[in-house]
């Protein structure tokens, strides 16, 4: 518990509150729509208000309160039960959901457990014993070449995309957001050594054509020389057929380049000790 405090200590409930009027308002959305979170709701009187929940319970509570909080810790889980807490009420709901979704996950993966072995079996029948496995808990190396592709007629992913991408994107419609510490450092154009002459920016993402699998996130991406130029993260839209199937038309796995990785810890993260340690080594 002593170890929690100073982690209690950075709480701020101006900041918290819409943080959660957001989730919630996600949990309650037809998307998602999380029964146990619907019915606190409703049961609390609120109907869809999110909003109005969430500054109720908050001023009712006392989550604010670290003595408060730190006795509780304290308590079994059958005397927090019994708190006529929104947020506990809401946690409860949750919890139940969540046990009964691994339960029935359990049973799944005993049944794809029986037939795991049936169908890997056929896929190397079919495939004359070679086929690419699932990346994760494997050493895999394969290799190819940064290169864009056309995704659909008239429309051309180049291979590299710029920081100038990121502003385009965050003034877009949609969910994708850019911080205000990232906006000033893109705008500030303090790119050093960053700076590639060629798409005049800093590098952010590279596309190509190795056949990355399920497990490759995060594994690094190396020139001939072996020089680590990114991480892998993604595979394009038309490259999750992969699993079954290559194509170089349009297989491209997605990495960030180690170039902006650098640049933010330098720029953003304010890091730059960092950056010279890793440069010495």
């Amino acid at each position: 518990i002593t170890d929690l405090r100073p982690l209690y200590n950075s709480f701020n409930a101006e900041t918290e509150i819409p943080f959660v009027i957001q989730i919630l308002t996600q949990a309650i959305s037809p998307r998602i729509a999380i029964e146990g979170i619907i019915e606190a709701l409703a049961d609390g009187g609120f109907g869809e208000d999110v909003k109005e929940y969430v500054e109720a319970s908050f001023t009712k509570n006392k989550i604010s309160d670290s003595t408060f909080i730190f006795k509780l810790l304290r308590k079994k889980p059958a005397k927090l039960a019994t708190l006529k807490d929104p947020f506990f009420d809401i946690s409860g709901r949750c919890m139940q959901l969540e046990n009964e979704m691994y339960a029935q996950f359990d049973i799944w993966e005993k049944k794809l457990d029986e037939l795991r072995p049936a169908y890997v079996d056929a896929k190397m029948e079919a495939n004359g014993n070679l086929f690419i496995p699932d990346a994760n808990g494997t050493l895999r190396f394969t290799y190819g070449s940064i290169k864009g592709y056309n995704p659909a007629d008239g429309v051309y992913s180049a291979p590299v995309s710029t920081l100038k991408g990121i502003l385009e994107k965050g003034a877009s419609p949609g969910e994708y957001t850019v911080g205000d510490k990232l906006k000033n450092a893109i705008e500030t154009k303090n790119n050093g050594t960053y700076y590639l002459k060629a798409i005049e920016s800093v590098p952010v993402n590279i596309l190509y054509n190795t056949d990355t699998s399920g497990g490759n996130s995060g594994s690094p991406i190396m020139d001939k020389n072996g020089n680590l130029i990114g991480l892998n993260f993604d595979r394009a839209y038309e490259a999750c057929v992969n699993d079954f199937a290559w194509n170089d038309e349009y297989s491209r796995s997605i990495g960030v380049d180690i170039r902006y990785i650098l640049w933010v810890a330098e720029n953003v993260d304010n890091a730059k000790h960092l950056v010279t340690e890793m440069q010495n080594h």
